[in-house]
Order: C-alpha cells, then sequence, then structure tokens
C-alpha cells in the first residue's frame, strides 16, 4: 500500500520541484 501512495505522490512532488527550479531561473534572470 506505501508503495502505490509514493506512485501517486511522486508526480505532485515532481511537478512542484520543476516549478521551484523554473521560478529560480526566473529570479536569477532579473
Amino acid at each position: 500500500i506505501r508503495r502505490q501512495e509514493k506512485m501517486i505522490i511522486n508526480p505532485i512532488k515532481k511537478r512542484r520541484v520543476e516549478k521551484g527550479l523554473t521560478q529560480a531561473k526566473l529570479a536569477l534572470k532579473y
């Protein structure tokens, strides 16, 4: 059960990390 939960949570975490990276890049640009 735990593993299935991780599979569901992972994509959400990934998206958050990607969003954070893009925001950091924008912050560096300006």
